[in-house]
């Protein structure tokens, strides 16, 4: 082909990464802006767009990305100094330093067009002695549960193992990792705020995937999904290829669109040129999505669950009676016992009866020990010790002969229900009449069906309602606009206290007619299982019993109408929550006293269902009693929403 003979034809010049088309005329300019506009060598350069307002040009924040001074804005200008400085070979002793060991991913896809460059191919030593030790046989696509404690990991969190191939044991591994490169000591709404503005750089590491899971399986506690992709040896090869070039490379990183399962998928586009995901999400890219656009594609092969250390301390538990359980509490953490003593202690109290028994014991002690150390952090003196005599006591039993005992959740987290709904509601507010509109982009509720998502955990960003009263010249009106409502009910048991929290942000009326002013509303307290123990096995497993919920909530709201200019406020709340695939019910008694601004004393009674159609489709009803300055009375509603 022409364009081929012309650049075997000057190869062997030295050509300058400045000099522009012009100089390069041999080659013909329609075929290269042509090859320019390419979408594989768009991805390579991580030409995208996301954000309503953003503009089609890289994503790379980086100068040392780009080869062109007008690379992150003009993709033919890059390529021609790519492929100016792929011509110039190596411009001193080290190879490495030369743009086409520095960008190996490039070299690749450009030669299978441009065979003429394939005789330039340079011995690129780090990249491949850095290629070698990562052996990319597969990709699989790791999903970690929202963990709500953790601002950047409140969706979710995704990223990429580089599989070494059957044989090779998974942990030891290498993984592909996006994150924002934070100060540390930024608290929790510092990094809310700087991420969803861009405030922080965003850093593509390879780690050894033990680290990760280590991470996950104690330190948070999180459930781990593993999805196997189905991709090509030349796809792995070249993603391999595109993580060495982008590794140092700095993006901005934006928690709802440009985050960590966006730059994962941008990272997938540019190893293949049948892979286009990025475009899927212009406004948001929230973890559970982009797992459910691989599954939709086909991309997806095998799954695997890999339970969190809490998760399995659930379940081992689950196998004791009360008196065993708190047997188990108070030797890891007060007896200095030997395991073989304490196991003939039980035996003598009628808590042991035999090896099997035992097992359940020492593994359950083991674990819990682990729990103290990595998760809580709590230093009780010998607790080191003591773990490595329960794994030795244990290691003599043999191994148990009973099946796994974490079963995998019957509904994986990217199998629950969409993130973005639209609402339609119809009700009664202090006897005035309403319809209502409603959107979130973000992402679960209480009453939300269940399956895929944490127990007893909700996070709501960015909810907008409209209200329409039904009186006569009454205007549609902006209801509420809750930036941010986090609903954290963590179960109590005996072997663990932690607390239910809560915190709610926002702009609302507190009834149709008043003013629309700002709020916040912290909460702490504790949560209780009703019946049966909630699972805790994985967010899918419904709950068969209720969960009951007794806490301390704070109101702050500021109000031009207020004498003050604010209302202060504080009570206790109890409540009841049912949650599953089919319906859930919510139960709320709320008394608030007055701290100062507010000449009344606020109450409410409110009782909710969701009955769920699918996933997709549930009807809501509501009726609660309200006795404040602002309305008084009873109220309810009716209303329909729409997840997609």
């Amino acid at each position: 082909m022409a364009l081929s003979t012309a650049l075997f034809l000057t190869a062997s010049l030295s050509v300058s990464a400045s000099e522009t088309a012009d100089t390069l005329t041999p080659i013909s300019p329609a075929e290269l802006t042509q090859l320019s506009t390419e979408s594989t060598w768009l991805h390579l350069l991580h030409y995208h767009r996301a954000g309503l307002l953003s503009t089609f040009s890289s994503q790379v924040d980086d100068d040392r990305f780009f080869l062109s001074p007008n690379g992150a804005t003009d993709p033919e200008a890059e390529m021609l100094a790519t492929i100016a400085a792929f011509q110039r070979g190596v411009s001193g002793n080290n190879a490495d330093d030369s743009a086409q060991c520095r960008f190996p991913a490039r070299f690749h896809w450009l030669s299978e067009r441009l065979p003429a460059l394939e005789p330039l191919r340079l011995d690129c030593a780090a990249f491949h002695a850095w290629s070698q030790r990562i052996g990319g046989k597969g990709l699989s696509l790791v999903f970690p549960a929202a963990f709500i404690n953790s601002p950047s990991s409140m969706f979710g969190h995704t990223l990429i193992r580089i599989d070494r191939g059957e044989g090779s044991n998974p942990l030891l591994d290498y993984a592909v990792n996006y994150a924002a490169n934070a100060n540390a000591a930024d608290d929790p709404l510092l990094f809310s705020i700087k991420g969803l503005a861009g405030g922080y750089p965003g850093i593509v590491s390879i780690v050894p995937y033990y680290e990760k899971v280590k991470e996950y399986h104690f330190l948070e506690s999180r459930n781990v999904w593993e999805y196997e992709l189905k991709v090509t040896q030349a796809e792995v090869d070249q993603f391999v290829r595109h993580v060495w070039e982008v590794q140092h490379a700095e993006m901005d990183y934006f928690f709802f669109t440009e985050n960590c399962s966006y730059q994962l998928l941008a990272l997938l586009d540019a190893s293949s040129d049948r892979f286009d995901f990025t475009d899927e999400f212009l406004v948001r890219a929230i973890p559970g999505d982009t797992v459910r656009i691989l599954v939709e594609n086909g991309v997806v092969g095998d799954t695997a669950f890999r339970p969190s250390a809490a998760t399995q301390l659930a379940a081992e538990t689950g196998q004791l009676d009360q008196q065993q359980v708190a047997a188990v509490r108070d030797y890891v953490e007060v007896s200095e016992e030997s395991p073989s003593d304490w196991l003939d202690t039980l035996r003598q109290a009628g808590l042991n009866s035999d090896d099997d028994s035992s097992r359940i014991l020492l593994d359950t002690a083991y674990r819990y020990a682990r729990f103290l150390a990595a998760k809580k952090k709590v230093n009780i003196p010998g607790l080191g010790r003591k773990t490595v005599q329960l794994l030795s006591a244990r290691s003599k039993l043999g191994p148990a002969s009973a099946a796994p005992l974490v079963d995998r959740p019957a509904v994986r987290d990217d199998e629950g229900h969409e993130t973005l709904r639209l609402e339609a509601s119809a009700g009664v507010d202090a006897d005035e009449p309403f319809l209502e509109f409603g959107v979130r982009p973000a992402f679960h509720d209480l009453l939300d069906p269940m399956g895929g998502y944490p127990v007893g955990a909700s996070l709501e960003m960015f909810r907008l309602r409209l209200r329409q009263a039904l009186s006569e010249d009454a205007k549609l009106r902006v209801h509420d606009l809750t930036l941010i409502d986090i609903d954290s009910r963590a179960v109590v048991t005996q072997l663990d206290r932690p607390l239910s929290w809560g915190v709610a942000a926002g702009f609302n009326r507190e009834s149709t007619y008043e003013p629309f002013a700002p709020y916040l509303q912290p909460s702490v307290g504790l949560t209780y299982a009703l019946g049966d123990q909630p699972s805790l096995a994985g967010s899918g497993d419904p709950l068969s019993g209720w969960l009951f919920t007794a806490r301390v909530n704070g109101s702050l709201r500021l109000h031009a109408d207020i004498e003050s200019g604010f209302a202060l406020a504080s009570g206790p709340e109890l409540a009841l929550l049912r949650q599953s695939d089919q319906f859930s019910v919510s139960l709320v008694a709320a008394q608030y006293f007055r701290v100062a601004g507010r000449k009344t004393d606020p109450s409410a009674v409110d009782i909710t269902g969701a009955l769920h159609f699918n996933r997709s489709l549930q009807l809501r009803l509501s009726t609660g009693y309200e006795d404040d300055s602002a309305a008084q009375g009873w109220g309810g509603r009716a209303g329909f929403y729409v997840a997609f």
